[in-house]
């Protein structure tokens, strides 16, 4: 997909029946936007400290969304 090569920030929010479950982002990333969202999709789903790790048996319950952030302006 055109433009998933590019460097961009973004954020997952993992719910679970409506209630969040983890969000996690980047803002400036020096990677690729397909990269930051691999990234914080795993990072969401284990590192948010507001939740207990995302665990195997929750992934089909879960609701996927992905933001990614237009590049900074002045």
């Amino acid at each position: 997909m055109p433009g998933l090569d590019r460097p961009l920030g973004a954020f997952v929010t993992l719910r679970e029946g409506g209630q969040l479950r983890g969000c996690i982002g980047r803002f400036e990333p020096e990677i690729p936007v397909y990269e930051v969202i691999m990234e914080m999709a795993v990072a969401a789903a284990t590192q948010d400290y507001r939740f207990s790790p995302v665990a195997e048996r929750e992934l089909d319950k879960l609701e996927y969304e992905i933001s990614v952030l237009s590049p900074f302006e002045k």
